[in-house]
């Protein structure tokens, strides 16, 4: 399918709002604990696209009974634990930080599906991925070689990297049981069943007394995490999706560490450091590494279908 102009912009801004979950946990980070936010956030986003997709519902109830169980493990590990470990992180790293750490989501699900699901990987990808982990450890040692020998992390750190481990099994999942079922439903489906899932978490961070204020802040940021970063990015790509393409729409998600990037110092005004900036600089040409088989392969079944 030849990619529309339509459909690259849908994936262009839908993705854009996405990295701004970034912003979001950071600037939320003093105002509420990350799992009742994230609870917050998909419970929103699922309610906000319930009425697009009721009638799907009941037209595949049956389908989805039968995916019961993918469904349930793909909510756990893409909304459930993904969410409330990126939020947790952003509690003790920036945004910037924590972007370029999810930027390795998509090469540690290449490893993951070689070994599990037997996709190649072709040499340059192996390469790309290595480069990218230099500048990764870069930016989460702070320039500084000698923290990556005392493992002097924030603890932040640590759960961005369960995040993208997290995120990286459900794209797997996704993988391995594809499904026909129209993307919004599914969509839909797995961010009821992660908001649910999200209930225990967050009313335990409240019940050990750990909760947030009331306040107008407090609540616009959430009504912008559920609407803004869930509802209309889920909609915008899944819609984007339709139009150009699952495999071009996959390569987007190497543009979320930019748009965070620069999100985070427009909006909250953080600053990057000559190690950032070199660090950004390695990661995007393992990114491009990892890329060209991948756009090889784009160009291949264009030629084929004209």
């Amino acid at each position: 399918m030849k990619p529309s102009h339509l459909g690259l912009l849908l994936l262009l801004v839908g993705n854009f709002f996405l990295a701004s979950n970034f912003v979001v946990g950071d600037f939320a980070s003093s105002l509420m604990p990350p799992w009742q936010l994230a609870f917050s956030r998909f419970s929103i986003a699922a309610l906000v696209l319930i009425p697009f997709s009721w009638h799907l519902f009941r037209a595949h109830a049956r389908q989805l009974y039968e995916l019961r169980w993918p469904l349930f493990f793909q909510a756990f590990f893409g909304v459930t634990l993904s969410a409330g470990f990126a939020f947790e992180a952003l509690d003790s790293i920036t945004a910037i930080t924590g972007g370029f750490i999810f930027a390795m989501a998509p090469m540690v699900t290449m490893i993951m599906a070689h070994f599990f699901l037997r996709d190649h990987l072709s040499p340059i990808q192996v390469c790309g991925i290595l480069v990218s982990i230099v500048g990764v450890m870069g930016i989460v040692s702070q320039g500084n070689p000698a923290n990556l020998l005392k493992l002097a992390f924030p603890v932040g750190v640590w759960w961005m990297v369960a995040n993208v481990f997290s995120y990286a099994i459900f794209m797997i999942l996704v993988k391995k049981y594809y499904t026909n079922l129209p993307s919004l439903l599914v969509i839909n489906t797995i961010l009821m069943i992660g908001a649910i899932l999200l209930v225990v978490p967050a009313t335990l961070e409240y019940l050990l007394e750990n909760h947030a204020g009331n306040t107008l802040k407090l609540d616009l940021t959430i009504l912008y995490a559920g609407v803004v970063t869930g509802a209309l990015a889920y909609g915008l790509i899944i819609r984007g999706t339709h139009l150009s393409g699952a495999r071009l729409s996959g390569l987007f998600i190497y543009s979320l560490p930019v748009f965070s990037t620069l999100q985070a110092a427009v909006v909250l005004g953080r600053k990057l450091y000559s190690y950032d900036y070199i660090s950004i600089v390695i990661i995007c040409i393992g990114m491009v590494l990892c890329l060209l088989p991948m756009l090889g392969k784009q160009q291949d079944q264009e030629h084929e279908a004209a």
